[in-house]
């Protein structure tokens, strides 16, 4: 169970990198 959330926890770090690139690639492109 605690393995699932560190997993979990790695993903929605990942995923919010990811919107933040994105946004400002969209920002300044």
């Amino acid at each position: 169970m605690n393995n699932f959330y560190l997993i979990n926890f790695e993903a929605n770090i990942k995923n919010a990198l990811y919107s933040v690139d994105n946004s400002v690639y969209q920002h300044y492109m």
